[in-house]
């Protein structure tokens, strides 16, 4: 089932070059409009925003060197959710994710947190089975997993069935909070 929202038609390589540099030390959320458009400084201390809306899981490589390239504190990868909602087919997502991560444990030098994919209606079957590929190449990347889906499906956490209501993002916030906590004293 398609989402109602359409994909963007985007040169994500020229959207991440519209960022400001990143200060080496940084904790740098990446990813898709959930990291975009979240009010992340309301939940979160400090961070740095490299989000663009309607990527998927692939495009997220036309601008992740850079941010490595910044010597991050920390990396967290918020990815998945538009490769679901307009139905790319699984196994071009799982291959990208594959690639994406390999990329990542090979370059950075930092902790790596990766947030799960929100509960979305549009296709929970689809969501389930990318989040337990995405959990399983955490687990062989060394990479952290961050589930926000239980905390999310005990509430009405969207405001167009994919993305976050202002409640929702504090409802993650403290699970994010804690796991790059964790990542820092790890």
């Amino acid at each position: 089932m398609r989402g109602t929202i359409a994909p963007p038609e985007s040169d994500f390589a020229a959207a991440g070059r519209r960022f400001a540099p990143l200060e080496p030390g940084s904790t740098v959320l990446v990813g898709d409009s959930h990291v975009e458009h979240g009010p992340w400084l309301d939940v979160l201390t400090q961070y740095r925003n490299r989000g663009v809306s309607g990527a998927k899981i692939a495009d997220v490589s036309a601008w992740i060197d850079d941010v490595l390239a910044s010597r991050p504190a920390q990396v967290v990868l918020v990815i998945g959710s538009n490769d679901v909602y307009f139905c790319e087919s699984p196994t071009t997502s799982t291959e990208a994710a594959e690639r994406l991560f390999a990329h990542v444990a090979a370059n950075a030098r930092c902790p790596v947190t990766v947030v799960s994919i929100p509960p979305l209606p549009a296709d929970m079957r689809a969501v389930n089975a990318l989040n337990k590929t995405l959990a399983g190449l955490c687990a062989q990347h060394g990479f952290q997993w961050v589930d926000i889906g239980p905390t999310l499906a005990a509430m009405d956490w969207t405001i167009d069935g994919l993305h976050l209501t202002p409640d929702a993002y504090r409802a993650v916030g403290p699970l994010l909070a804690e796991a790059l906590t964790r990542d820092q004293q790890g």
